[in-house]
């Protein structure tokens, strides 16, 4: 559900993005805009409200990390979002999407870790210590 909600957040968003260079008259800005915002934007949205999701539901399963969860559930997509529009604004949008896959793998492995950590004890006990 959340990130249904972030993907039609970003149509709107991207939308008022796009009335700049529609109204300048500036067709080369805009088919940039439209190609960056709307192809790049719909998936990073996508990401950023499912990363909150995943820490919100985190939250609610353990109650005495709730505080933690839910600051990064607030935290790590204003962050994502914050670095993904600068990097639009300054021109530099051709570097959203490899920073948006970085982020994304890294949180990926810490997931990752997570999961191992939960399936198989901490890592002293995988790695035969006592």
């Amino acid at each position: 559900f959340g990130i249904a909600i972030g993907i039609g957040f970003a149509i709107v968003e991207n939308a008022l993005f796009l009335l700049t260079p529609l109204t300048m008259h500036d067709w080369r800005l805009a088919a940039t805009t439209y190609f960056l915002r709307f192809f790049f934007s719909a998936l990073a949205h996508g990401v950023y409200s499912g990363i909150g999701g995943y820490f919100l539901g985190r939250a609610k399963s353990q109650i005495w990390k709730r505080r933690q969860s839910v600051a990064a559930a607030i935290a790590f997509p204003i962050i994502a979002h914050g670095t993904f529009n600068t990097l639009l604004l300054l021109g530099l949008g051709y570097y959203a999407l490899p920073l948006l896959l970085v982020f994304l793998a890294i949180l990926l492995r810490w997931y990752q870790n997570k999961q191992n950590q939960v399936v198989f004890g901490s890592a002293s006990s995988t790695t035969g210590e006592l």
